[in-house]
């Protein structure tokens, strides 16, 4: 359970594009993503292909959820 909230954000299966989107936000894994708030992910999201609810839904996948504002 511990590795899947550190998994590497390729684990995810999210495209190429949003991957090089979050990493140039310095966000590489699950940790990082779980504990931005929905308010910065929104601003990330704007510049991926997926956006929000692609990633939402995979973090749901794995059962993580994102942090609530």
């Amino acid at each position: 359970e511990e590795k899947r909230h550190d998994m590497p954000l390729e684990d995810l299966g999210l495209s190429l594009r949003t991957r090089v989107t979050l990493d140039g936000h310095g966000i590489t894994g699950v940790r990082q993503l779980r504990q931005m708030s929905l308010s910065d992910l929104k601003k990330v999201r704007n510049m991926t292909q997926e956006g929000l609810d692609e990633i939402e839904y995979q973090l749901g996948l794995l059962g993580l959820t994102l942090a609530q504002e």
